[in-house]
């Protein structure tokens, strides 16, 4: 089941903290952009699909002002 937060996160030493849980990255699965929808404005997102530690599978979204957003998680 996927949750979608878009919350700002920060990744710092390559790990972050969601809901009082520091996590690590310990691979980058994927990667994609996707351009939303222009026409309204919306800026181009970059995501990485990553697995961490204590282990989770989350998408994380890049903007073009290099923000990080916790944009889905998987259970």
């Amino acid at each position: 089941m996927a949750h979608i937060w878009e919350k700002p996160i920060a990744i710092k030493d390559n790990s972050f903290v969601f809901r009082n849980v520091r996590y690590t990255i310990v691979a980058e699965l994927d990667s994609w952009c996707e351009s939303g929808a222009w026409w309204h404005g919306e800026p181009v997102l970059y995501f990485s699909l990553v697995k961490t530690d204590p282990e989770g599978l989350f998408e994380i979204a890049y903007t073009p002002t290099k923000e990080a957003l916790l944009y889905q998680s998987f259970d």
